[in-house]
């Protein structure tokens, strides 16, 4: 759903998200990813009740992978994959 300025304000968050796990680096991801797939879950389970309504999600564990490789590498690179991942993000909330 666009905001008034053409803007979609859940993939702004989410971008936000990014920034921030980026700049505390605190590893809080790994178990936001697992919280993320528990959403997930739930999300579809609510989308099938409103038939024609396409659930769209990310798929199963993806997001658990993705924390533990970046818990893994190195701080500055993981911070420089983040940011970028936020920038891109971003610009697709203004498409």
């Amino acid at each position: 759903m666009p905001s008034d300025d053409g803007s979609n304000p859940f993939m702004e968050r989410y971008a936000d998200c990014l920034d921030k796990a980026a700049d505390l680096d605190d590893l809080s991801f790994v178990r936001m990813g697992r919280e993320a797939e528990e959403f997930e879950a739930g999300f579809r389970q609510f989308v099938s009740e409103f038939p024609g309504a396409p659930a769209v999600t990310v798929p199963e564990g993806e997001l658990v992978d993705l924390g533990v490789y970046l818990a893994r590498v190195d701080r500055d690179l993981r911070k420089m994959l983040l940011k970028g991942w936020a920038d891109i993000v971003r610009a697709k909330a203004h498409q």
